[in-house]
């Protein structure tokens, strides 16, 4: 069996004399360490650091994960789509009716014309993959409605709007220097993390790596890859979110 690794560098903030736990940080600790055993990812290790006064306090700790790359659950649904192309309105479709079943409210932007999608490639200067480029005709963008994955927003890719994929990268580009050859389509405010495609990594059936992108408290990211395409990350994304309700 085959494995990959996943290294993670998490704070916890200290309050007054630096002697109490701050109860927020051990929240945002947790909620990453949810996410990321819901994705799949075992705690192996974790190497505590310390602030280097005396008494030593540990403020921060390297974590380690591992998780099967065969056995996780992404691999499958990539290998379904890659036999599928012009599935994933059915797909999605489904995925988005379940989120409605378990009391999820849902939003989308309705179709997108061919001409607002070219346009967003011509303003990233490279193709949309398959899946995405299938999403964002069917929807816009979609998902929860307080966090729907990023497309088009009213045929414009230039909105400024949180549901715009292109705006979302933009300030990212900004705020975390955030490299050119992603395109944000998730983002998790509290984590700070994306979830984004690479363009500059296209695959030989039309489709672009996905990856996850956490940063750090020394504006370091940190990136992992998440899956194959587009559509099995947000397959995986959902139905966790199903899972969790």
């Amino acid at each position: 069996m085959q494995f990959e690794y996943k290294t993670v560098l998490l704070e916890i903030d200290r309050t007054l004399w630096r002697r109490a736990l701050d109860d927020s940080s051990v929240d945002r600790v947790q909620a990453t360490l949810d996410k990321l055993g819901r994705d799949g990812w075992e705690l192996v290790s974790v190497w505590p650091i310390t602030d280097g006064r005396s008494p030593p306090q540990i403020d921060h700790a390297i974590h380690y994960f591992k998780r099967p790359v065969a056995s996780h659950p992404m691999a499958e649904a990539s290998a379904i789509l890659a036999t599928s192309p012009g599935k994933t309105k059915d797909s999605c479709d489904k995925i988005l009716a379940q989120l409605k079943e378990a009391g999820i409210e849902v939003a989308t932007d309705g179709e997108q014309s061919e001409a607002a999608i070219e346009s967003l490639e011509t303003l990233l200067g490279r193709p949309l993959p398959r899946s995405y480029r299938e999403f964002v005709q069917a929807y816009g963008f979609a998902g929860p409605e307080y966090n729907p994955y990023r497309g088009i927003v009213n045929n414009d890719p230039t909105t400024e709007a949180g549901e715009s994929a292109y705006f979302q990268t933009l300030l990212l580009r900004k705020s975390w220097d955030l490299p050119d050859q992603y395109l944000v389509v998730w983002y998790e405010y509290d984590l700070d993390m994306a979830t984004c495609i690479d363009l500059a990594k296209p695959t030989s059936d039309g489709e672009c790596l996905i990856v996850q992108i956490e940063r750090d408290y020394r504006n370091h990211l940190d990136i992992t890859t998440e899956a194959n395409n587009f559509f099995t990350a947000f397959q995986t994304h959902m139905s966790d979110l199903i899972e969790s309700q």
